[in-house]
Protein backbone atom coordinates (compact mmCIF):
# COMPACT_ATOMS: atom_id res chain seq x y z
CA UNK A 1 0.00 0.00 0.00
CA UNK A 2 1.46 3.23 -0.82
CA UNK A 3 2.92 5.56 1.79
CA UNK A 4 0.57 8.89 2.32
CA UNK A 5 2.41 12.33 2.41
CA UNK A 6 1.90 13.80 5.79
CA UNK A 7 -1.37 15.93 6.86
CA UNK A 8 -3.08 13.59 4.20
CA UNK A 9 -5.96 11.50 4.81
CA UNK A 10 -8.56 8.88 3.00
CA UNK A 11 -9.12 9.36 -0.26
CA UNK A 12 -7.03 12.63 -0.84
CA UNK A 13 -3.85 10.56 0.19
CA UNK A 14 -1.53 11.16 -2.70
CA UNK A 15 1.96 8.55 -3.00
CA UNK A 16 5.00 9.65 -2.23
CA UNK A 17 7.60 9.77 -5.83
CA UNK A 18 8.71 6.46 -5.19
CA UNK A 19 5.33 4.68 -5.23
CA UNK A 20 4.30 5.70 -8.57
CA UNK A 21 1.77 7.83 -10.37
CA UNK A 22 -1.52 8.33 -7.75
CA UNK A 23 -4.37 5.98 -8.21
CA UNK A 24 -7.56 7.20 -9.58
CA UNK A 25 -10.38 8.41 -6.68
CA UNK A 26 -14.22 9.18 -6.86
CA UNK A 27 -13.81 11.91 -4.65
CA UNK A 28 -11.10 13.64 -6.17
CA UNK A 29 -10.96 17.48 -6.07
CA UNK A 30 -10.61 19.67 -9.09
CA UNK A 31 -7.64 21.76 -9.20
CA UNK A 32 -9.44 24.80 -8.03
CA UNK A 33 -11.16 23.33 -5.04
CA UNK A 34 -8.07 21.99 -3.97
CA UNK A 35 -6.33 25.55 -3.97
CA UNK A 36 -9.46 27.46 -2.52
CA UNK A 37 -9.36 24.96 0.37
CA UNK A 38 -5.43 25.33 0.84
CA UNK A 39 -5.69 29.46 0.75
CA UNK A 40 -8.39 29.06 3.86
CA UNK A 41 -5.52 27.79 5.51
CA UNK A 42 -2.11 28.19 4.37
CA UNK A 43 0.94 26.21 5.96
CA UNK A 44 4.51 25.26 5.00
CA UNK A 45 3.06 21.25 5.12
CA UNK A 46 0.48 21.88 2.91
CA UNK A 47 2.24 24.25 0.65
CA UNK A 48 4.61 21.13 -0.17
CA UNK A 49 1.90 18.65 -0.27
CA UNK A 50 -0.17 20.65 -2.72
CA UNK A 51 3.02 21.33 -4.91
CA UNK A 52 4.01 17.47 -5.03
CA UNK A 53 0.28 16.67 -5.63
CA UNK A 54 0.79 19.32 -8.70
CA UNK A 55 3.59 17.96 -10.04
CA UNK A 56 2.59 14.49 -10.36
CA UNK A 57 -0.92 14.67 -11.03
CA UNK A 58 -0.29 17.51 -13.68
CA UNK A 59 -2.40 20.20 -11.68
CA UNK A 60 -2.25 23.58 -12.37
CA UNK A 61 -2.08 25.39 -9.26
CA UNK A 62 -3.97 29.26 -9.43
CA UNK A 63 -2.71 32.15 -9.86
CA UNK A 64 -2.44 33.46 -6.03
CA UNK A 65 -0.96 30.17 -5.06
CA UNK A 66 1.85 30.32 -7.56
CA UNK A 67 2.33 33.52 -6.18
CA UNK A 68 2.95 32.63 -2.89
CA UNK A 69 5.01 29.61 -3.67
CA UNK A 70 7.52 31.93 -5.49
CA UNK A 71 7.57 34.28 -2.74
CA UNK A 72 8.14 31.01 -0.05
CA UNK A 73 10.79 29.85 -2.03
CA UNK A 74 12.50 32.73 -3.29
CA UNK A 75 12.81 35.00 0.08
CA UNK A 76 15.30 32.62 1.89
CA UNK A 77 17.29 32.80 -1.91
CA UNK A 78 17.55 36.49 -1.84
CA UNK A 79 18.01 36.50 2.00
CA UNK A 80 21.31 34.47 1.05
CA UNK A 81 22.03 36.62 -2.27
CA UNK A 82 22.19 39.79 -0.06
CA UNK A 83 24.56 37.98 3.19
CA UNK A 84 26.28 36.68 0.57
CA UNK A 85 27.03 40.05 -1.14
CA UNK A 86 27.73 41.38 1.71
CA UNK A 87 30.70 40.02 2.35
CA UNK A 88 32.25 41.95 -0.71
CA UNK A 89 30.41 44.81 0.73
CA UNK A 90 31.89 44.82 3.82
CA UNK A 91 35.43 44.60 1.86
CA UNK A 92 34.50 48.02 -0.34
CA UNK A 93 33.63 49.45 2.90
CA UNK A 94 36.87 48.89 5.31
CA UNK A 95 39.01 49.54 1.97
CA UNK A 96 36.88 52.95 1.36
CA UNK A 97 38.27 54.34 4.53
CA UNK A 98 41.34 54.61 4.12
CA UNK A 99 40.99 56.38 1.13
CA UNK A 100 39.72 56.84 -2.27
CA UNK A 101 42.95 55.07 -3.17
CA UNK A 102 42.58 51.80 -1.83
CA UNK A 103 38.28 52.04 -2.50
CA UNK A 104 39.33 52.61 -6.56
CA UNK A 105 41.53 49.43 -6.24
CA UNK A 106 39.45 47.45 -4.35
CA UNK A 107 36.62 48.07 -6.89
CA UNK A 108 39.24 47.16 -10.37
CA UNK A 109 40.20 44.09 -7.89
CA UNK A 110 36.58 42.93 -7.49
CA UNK A 111 35.25 43.28 -10.54
CA UNK A 112 38.57 41.88 -12.75
CA UNK A 113 38.09 39.06 -10.11
CA UNK A 114 34.18 38.60 -11.55
CA UNK A 115 35.22 39.03 -15.12
CA UNK A 116 37.91 36.32 -14.98
CA UNK A 117 36.62 33.72 -12.53
CA UNK A 118 33.35 34.09 -10.92
CA UNK A 119 31.98 35.02 -14.46
CA UNK A 120 33.21 31.75 -15.15
CA UNK A 121 32.26 29.95 -11.95
CA UNK A 122 28.66 31.39 -12.23
CA UNK A 123 28.35 30.14 -15.85
CA UNK A 124 29.09 26.38 -14.96
CA UNK A 125 27.07 26.34 -12.02
CA UNK A 126 23.75 27.90 -14.43
CA UNK A 127 23.43 24.06 -15.79
CA UNK A 128 23.38 22.60 -11.95
CA UNK A 129 19.95 25.10 -11.90
CA UNK A 130 18.22 23.12 -15.01
CA UNK A 131 19.76 19.93 -14.64
CA UNK A 132 19.46 19.40 -10.69
CA UNK A 133 15.84 20.58 -10.80
CA UNK A 134 14.94 18.50 -13.83
CA UNK A 135 16.15 15.76 -12.35
CA UNK A 136 14.96 15.98 -9.45
CA UNK A 137 11.40 16.53 -10.46
CA UNK A 138 11.61 13.19 -12.20
CA UNK A 139 12.15 11.51 -9.05
CA UNK A 140 15.91 10.87 -10.16
CA UNK A 141 17.55 12.15 -7.01
CA UNK A 142 20.54 10.78 -7.33
CA UNK A 143 21.18 11.89 -10.71
CA UNK A 144 21.05 14.82 -9.02
CA UNK A 145 24.34 14.20 -6.86
CA UNK A 146 25.99 13.41 -9.81
CA UNK A 147 25.67 16.37 -11.80
CA UNK A 148 27.34 18.33 -8.82
CA UNK A 149 30.23 16.01 -8.86
CA UNK A 150 30.58 17.03 -12.61
CA UNK A 151 30.42 20.43 -12.01
CA UNK A 152 32.82 20.17 -9.59
CA UNK A 153 35.37 18.96 -11.58
CA UNK A 154 34.48 21.65 -14.07
CA UNK A 155 35.09 24.52 -11.42
CA UNK A 156 38.67 22.95 -10.26
CA UNK A 157 39.88 22.44 -13.76
CA UNK A 158 38.77 26.08 -14.32
CA UNK A 159 40.80 27.30 -11.14
CA UNK A 160 44.33 26.71 -12.58
CA UNK A 161 44.10 29.13 -15.80
CA UNK A 162 42.26 31.76 -13.35
CA UNK A 163 44.82 31.31 -11.01
CA UNK A 164 47.34 32.73 -13.75
CA UNK A 165 45.28 35.23 -14.41
CA UNK A 166 45.10 36.54 -11.14
CA UNK A 167 48.68 36.07 -10.05
CA UNK A 168 49.49 37.89 -13.09
CA UNK A 169 47.19 40.93 -12.84
CA UNK A 170 49.66 43.63 -11.67
CA UNK A 171 51.38 43.86 -15.34
CA UNK A 172 47.74 43.04 -16.93
CA UNK A 173 45.91 45.61 -15.63
CA UNK A 174 49.15 48.03 -15.96
CA UNK A 175 48.43 47.61 -19.69
CA UNK A 176 44.69 49.44 -19.47
CA UNK A 177 44.76 51.43 -16.32
CA UNK A 178 46.93 54.46 -15.96
CA UNK A 179 47.16 55.04 -11.53
CA UNK A 180 50.48 52.92 -10.14
CA UNK A 181 49.17 53.07 -7.37
CA UNK A 182 45.63 51.68 -7.76
CA UNK A 183 46.88 49.12 -10.00
CA UNK A 184 48.99 47.91 -7.49
CA UNK A 185 47.01 47.59 -4.90
CA UNK A 186 44.52 45.94 -6.90
CA UNK A 187 47.20 43.52 -7.85
CA UNK A 188 48.01 42.46 -4.33
CA UNK A 189 44.48 42.45 -3.79
CA UNK A 190 43.98 39.68 -6.70
CA UNK A 191 46.92 37.42 -5.55
CA UNK A 192 45.69 36.85 -2.10
CA UNK A 193 42.31 37.05 -3.14
CA UNK A 194 42.66 33.72 -5.60
CA UNK A 195 43.49 31.11 -2.78
CA UNK A 196 40.03 31.45 -1.52
CA UNK A 197 38.73 30.95 -5.36
CA UNK A 198 37.72 27.17 -5.20
CA UNK A 199 36.29 27.42 -2.08
CA UNK A 200 33.77 30.37 -3.58
CA UNK A 201 33.21 27.55 -6.62
CA UNK A 202 32.32 24.56 -4.56
CA UNK A 203 29.92 26.96 -2.83
CA UNK A 204 28.15 27.92 -5.47
CA UNK A 205 27.40 24.70 -6.68
CA UNK A 206 26.58 23.35 -3.38
CA UNK A 207 23.99 26.14 -3.29
CA UNK A 208 22.47 24.29 -6.20
CA UNK A 209 22.30 21.13 -5.35
CA UNK A 210 20.77 22.09 -1.94
CA UNK A 211 18.12 24.69 -3.97
CA UNK A 212 17.22 21.64 -6.74
CA UNK A 213 15.62 19.78 -3.15
CA UNK A 214 13.68 22.47 -2.59
CA UNK A 215 16.43 23.24 0.69
CA UNK A 216 17.21 26.90 0.14
CA UNK A 217 17.27 28.08 3.60
CA UNK A 218 20.72 25.72 4.18
CA UNK A 219 23.20 28.77 1.70
CA UNK A 220 20.98 31.58 4.37
CA UNK A 221 21.39 29.96 7.25
CA UNK A 222 25.36 29.51 6.68
CA UNK A 223 25.36 32.67 5.57
CA UNK A 224 23.71 34.38 8.15
CA UNK A 225 26.51 32.74 10.48
CA UNK A 226 29.32 34.05 8.58
CA UNK A 227 28.31 37.17 6.88
CA UNK A 228 28.55 39.02 10.77
CA UNK A 229 32.38 37.23 11.28
CA UNK A 230 33.05 38.29 7.58
CA UNK A 231 32.51 41.78 9.10
CA UNK A 232 34.15 41.57 12.07
CA UNK A 233 37.36 39.84 10.19
CA UNK A 234 37.46 42.91 7.91
CA UNK A 235 37.52 45.42 10.70
CA UNK A 236 40.41 43.36 12.54
CA UNK A 237 42.41 42.36 9.84
CA UNK A 238 42.42 46.22 7.99
CA UNK A 239 42.27 48.41 11.29
CA UNK A 240 43.78 46.49 13.42
CA UNK A 241 42.14 47.73 16.02
CA UNK A 242 41.74 44.29 17.54
CA UNK A 243 44.69 42.19 19.18
CA UNK A 244 46.61 44.32 16.84
CA UNK A 245 46.26 42.03 13.66
CA UNK A 246 45.79 44.56 11.44
CA UNK A 247 46.92 44.23 7.53
CA UNK A 248 45.45 47.33 6.24
CA UNK A 249 44.36 47.10 2.41
CA UNK A 250 45.36 43.24 2.47
CA UNK A 251 43.79 42.38 5.42
CA UNK A 252 40.42 42.83 3.29
CA UNK A 253 40.98 39.98 0.73
CA UNK A 254 42.28 37.84 3.57
CA UNK A 255 39.42 38.10 5.24
CA UNK A 256 37.17 37.01 2.00
CA UNK A 257 39.52 34.25 1.58
CA UNK A 258 38.86 32.62 5.25
CA UNK A 259 35.02 33.29 4.62
CA UNK A 260 35.52 31.81 1.10
CA UNK A 261 36.64 28.09 2.81
CA UNK A 262 34.24 28.63 5.83
CA UNK A 263 31.29 28.53 3.18
CA UNK A 264 31.54 25.30 1.65
CA UNK A 265 32.86 23.74 4.97
CA UNK A 266 29.28 24.73 6.53
CA UNK A 267 27.29 24.02 3.84
CA UNK A 268 28.63 20.18 3.50
CA UNK A 269 28.51 20.07 7.65
CA UNK A 270 24.82 20.84 6.70
CA UNK A 271 23.90 18.66 4.09
CA UNK A 272 25.06 15.65 5.56
CA UNK A 273 24.11 15.78 9.20
CA UNK A 274 20.62 17.94 9.13
CA UNK A 275 19.29 17.45 5.27
CA UNK A 276 20.42 17.46 1.74
CA UNK A 277 22.16 14.02 1.40
CA UNK A 278 19.10 11.92 -0.05
CA UNK A 279 20.47 13.02 -3.67
CA UNK A 280 24.07 12.54 -3.29
CA UNK A 281 25.67 9.36 -5.55
CA UNK A 282 28.66 7.47 -4.59
CA UNK A 283 31.40 8.30 -6.06
CA UNK A 284 31.79 6.04 -9.11
CA UNK A 285 33.61 6.39 -12.76
CA UNK A 286 29.87 7.52 -14.17
CA UNK A 287 31.39 10.91 -13.22
CA UNK A 288 33.41 10.85 -16.50
CA UNK A 289 30.86 9.98 -18.57
CA UNK A 290 27.42 11.91 -20.63
CA UNK A 291 29.13 15.53 -20.42
CA UNK A 292 27.07 16.42 -22.80
CA UNK A 293 24.01 17.60 -21.41
CA UNK A 294 26.26 19.78 -18.42
CA UNK A 295 28.52 21.46 -20.91
CA UNK A 296 25.83 22.11 -24.10
CA UNK A 297 24.30 24.51 -20.84
CA UNK A 298 27.84 25.50 -19.71
CA UNK A 299 28.60 27.44 -22.41
CA UNK A 300 25.74 29.49 -23.08
CA UNK A 301 25.69 29.97 -19.21
CA UNK A 302 29.27 31.62 -19.16
CA UNK A 303 28.32 33.71 -22.68
CA UNK A 304 25.18 35.07 -20.46
CA UNK A 305 26.89 36.24 -17.37
CA UNK A 306 30.31 37.02 -19.02
CA UNK A 307 28.63 39.44 -21.42
CA UNK A 308 27.33 41.40 -18.38
CA UNK A 309 30.20 41.26 -16.22
CA UNK A 310 32.58 42.49 -19.35
CA UNK A 311 30.04 45.17 -19.70
CA UNK A 312 30.57 46.49 -15.98
CA UNK A 313 34.49 45.67 -16.07
CA UNK A 314 34.35 48.09 -19.33
CA UNK A 315 32.84 50.59 -17.27
CA UNK A 316 35.08 50.41 -14.56
CA UNK A 317 38.15 50.74 -16.73
CA UNK A 318 36.75 54.03 -18.26
CA UNK A 319 36.08 55.20 -15.66
CA UNK A 320 39.71 55.36 -14.68
CA UNK A 321 40.11 57.87 -17.33
CA UNK A 322 37.90 60.37 -15.67
CA UNK A 323 40.40 60.17 -12.62
CA UNK A 324 40.19 58.31 -9.06
CA UNK A 325 37.62 60.44 -8.27
CA UNK A 326 35.01 59.08 -10.48
CA UNK A 327 36.48 55.74 -10.49
CA UNK A 328 35.94 55.25 -6.47
CA UNK A 329 32.66 57.07 -7.49
CA UNK A 330 32.04 53.81 -10.14
CA UNK A 331 33.06 51.68 -7.22
CA UNK A 332 30.44 53.10 -5.24
CA UNK A 333 27.07 52.84 -8.03
CA UNK A 334 28.55 49.46 -8.65
CA UNK A 335 28.35 48.51 -5.61
CA UNK A 336 25.00 49.18 -4.57
CA UNK A 337 23.20 48.40 -7.99
CA UNK A 338 24.57 44.86 -7.49
CA UNK A 339 23.56 44.94 -4.18
CA UNK A 340 20.06 45.60 -5.01
CA UNK A 341 20.13 43.40 -7.67
CA UNK A 342 20.05 40.61 -5.59
CA UNK A 343 16.29 40.78 -5.04
CA UNK A 344 15.18 40.04 -8.28
CA UNK A 345 17.95 37.53 -9.44
CA UNK A 346 16.98 35.58 -6.29
CA UNK A 347 13.31 35.48 -7.78
CA UNK A 348 14.69 34.84 -11.08
CA UNK A 349 16.14 31.23 -9.60
CA UNK A 350 13.35 30.38 -7.83
CA UNK A 351 11.68 30.58 -10.51
CA UNK A 352 14.09 28.60 -13.14
CA UNK A 353 14.01 25.90 -10.00
CA UNK A 354 10.05 25.87 -10.19
CA UNK A 355 10.04 25.80 -14.00
CA UNK A 356 12.95 22.90 -14.30
CA UNK A 357 10.77 20.98 -11.84
CA UNK A 358 7.28 21.25 -13.83
CA UNK A 359 8.90 20.20 -16.92
CA UNK A 360 10.32 17.70 -15.56
CA UNK A 361 7.34 15.77 -14.67
CA UNK A 362 6.11 17.02 -18.00
CA UNK A 363 3.73 19.55 -16.41
CA UNK A 364 3.90 22.23 -18.71
CA UNK A 365 0.68 24.56 -17.83
CA UNK A 366 2.01 25.25 -14.27
CA UNK A 367 5.77 26.31 -15.97
CA UNK A 368 3.97 28.58 -17.90
CA UNK A 369 2.40 30.43 -15.17
CA UNK A 370 4.85 30.33 -12.59
CA UNK A 371 7.27 32.13 -15.21
CA UNK A 372 4.57 34.69 -15.75
CA UNK A 373 4.27 35.62 -12.06
CA UNK A 374 7.80 35.82 -11.68
CA UNK A 375 8.19 38.34 -14.63
CA UNK A 376 5.28 40.76 -13.02
CA UNK A 377 7.08 40.40 -9.60
CA UNK A 378 10.51 41.28 -11.79
CA UNK A 379 8.70 44.34 -12.85
CA UNK A 380 7.68 45.66 -9.22
CA UNK A 381 11.67 44.91 -8.18
CA UNK A 382 12.85 47.44 -10.78
CA UNK A 383 10.16 49.93 -9.91
CA UNK A 384 10.78 50.54 -6.29
CA UNK A 385 14.43 49.45 -6.36
CA UNK A 386 17.69 51.98 -6.25
CA UNK A 387 17.66 53.43 -2.23
CA UNK A 388 21.15 53.95 -1.73
CA UNK A 389 23.13 54.89 1.20
CA UNK A 390 26.13 56.61 -0.66
CA UNK A 391 28.01 58.53 2.36
CA UNK A 392 28.40 55.20 3.61
CA UNK A 393 30.90 54.02 1.41
CA UNK A 394 33.20 57.39 1.22
CA UNK A 395 33.74 60.46 2.90
CA UNK A 396 35.57 62.33 0.32
CA UNK A 397 32.82 64.96 -0.92
CA UNK A 398 33.78 64.48 -4.33
CA UNK A 399 32.83 60.94 -5.14
CA UNK A 400 30.08 61.55 -3.07
CA UNK A 401 28.79 65.05 -5.74
CA UNK A 402 29.73 62.03 -8.89
CA UNK A 403 27.75 59.43 -7.17
CA UNK A 404 24.48 61.96 -6.44
CA UNK A 405 24.62 62.88 -10.08
CA UNK A 406 24.64 59.37 -11.74
CA UNK A 407 22.15 57.97 -9.37
CA UNK A 408 18.87 58.60 -11.61
CA UNK A 409 20.76 56.70 -14.53
CA UNK A 410 21.11 54.19 -12.54
CA UNK A 411 17.29 54.03 -11.45
CA UNK A 412 16.46 53.23 -14.65
CA UNK A 413 19.60 50.63 -15.31
CA UNK A 414 17.67 48.56 -12.35
CA UNK A 415 14.15 48.64 -14.16
CA UNK A 416 15.22 46.93 -16.96
CA UNK A 417 17.99 44.62 -15.56
CA UNK A 418 14.89 43.00 -13.81
CA UNK A 419 13.11 42.78 -16.78
CA UNK A 420 16.21 41.35 -18.48
CA UNK A 421 17.07 38.91 -15.69
CA UNK A 422 14.17 36.41 -14.61
CA UNK A 423 13.99 33.95 -17.92
CA UNK A 424 16.76 31.49 -17.26
CA UNK A 425 16.98 30.61 -21.12
CA UNK A 426 20.63 30.45 -20.91
CA UNK A 427 21.18 29.95 -25.06
CA UNK A 428 19.08 32.72 -25.77
CA UNK A 429 20.33 35.18 -23.29
CA UNK A 430 23.82 34.56 -24.29
CA UNK A 431 22.90 35.30 -28.19
CA UNK A 432 21.02 38.76 -27.68
CA UNK A 433 23.14 39.85 -24.76
CA UNK A 434 26.61 40.36 -26.24
CA UNK A 435 25.74 41.95 -29.77
CA UNK A 436 22.32 44.11 -27.37
CA UNK A 437 25.80 44.98 -24.79
CA UNK A 438 28.68 45.75 -27.12
CA UNK A 439 26.33 47.06 -30.52
CA UNK A 440 24.56 50.05 -28.34
CA UNK A 441 26.09 50.02 -24.95
CA UNK A 442 28.46 53.03 -25.68
CA UNK A 443 28.95 55.61 -23.18
CA UNK A 444 27.42 58.80 -24.41
CA UNK A 445 29.78 61.50 -23.42
CA UNK A 446 28.22 62.35 -20.15
CA UNK A 447 30.87 61.55 -18.16
CA UNK A 448 30.05 59.16 -15.24
CA UNK A 449 26.10 59.45 -16.33
CA UNK A 450 26.78 58.32 -20.02
CA UNK A 451 28.92 55.25 -18.70
CA UNK A 452 25.78 53.93 -16.89
CA UNK A 453 23.05 55.03 -19.83
CA UNK A 454 25.40 52.61 -21.84
CA UNK A 455 24.32 49.73 -20.06
CA UNK A 456 20.76 50.98 -19.50
CA UNK A 457 19.98 51.21 -23.52
CA UNK A 458 21.49 47.56 -23.82
CA UNK A 459 19.48 45.83 -21.09
CA UNK A 460 16.53 47.53 -22.87
CA UNK A 461 16.88 45.91 -26.03
CA UNK A 462 17.64 42.64 -24.07
CA UNK A 463 14.31 43.18 -21.99
CA UNK A 464 12.08 43.91 -25.41
CA UNK A 465 14.00 40.77 -27.20
CA UNK A 466 14.08 38.32 -24.94
CA UNK A 467 10.07 38.35 -23.40
CA UNK A 468 8.33 36.00 -21.91
CA UNK A 469 5.76 36.05 -24.40
CA UNK A 470 7.61 34.64 -27.03
CA UNK A 471 8.94 31.57 -25.18
CA UNK A 472 7.06 28.49 -26.05
CA UNK A 473 7.26 26.54 -23.24
CA UNK A 474 5.93 23.27 -24.98
CA UNK A 475 9.26 23.04 -26.53
CA UNK A 476 10.90 24.08 -23.04
CA UNK A 477 12.71 20.91 -22.54
CA UNK A 478 14.46 21.13 -25.97
CA UNK A 479 16.30 23.81 -24.95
Amino acid sequence: MPSLLPGEEGNNAVPSPASGPPMPSSSKQTPSEENVALLDGLSVENVTNTLLRSILAETALTWPFELFNLVRNSAPLIVGFLLQHSLTLASVFSAGQLGKDELAAVSLATITANLTGYALYQGFVTALETLCAQSYGAGQYTEVGLHLQRCVILLMLTSVPIGCIWMSSPSILGLIVQEKKVVELAGGYLRILFLGAPGYALFEAGKRYMQAQSIPHASTAVLAFLAPLNAFMNFALVSGEFLGLGFGFYGAPAAVVITNWLMPLCLAYYAIFIEGSKCWHPLTLRVFTNWESILSLTLPGIAMIWSEFISVELLTLFSSYFGTSTMAAHAILATMMSFIYQLPFGMSLSSCNAVAQYVGAGNITSARRSAYVAMGIAIVFGVIDCVALIAMFSRDKEVIAFVAEALPVCAAFQVVDVLASGQGRQRIAGIVKIPAYYGLAIPLGWGIRGLWAGCTCALAVVAMVQTVAKVDMNSVGDC
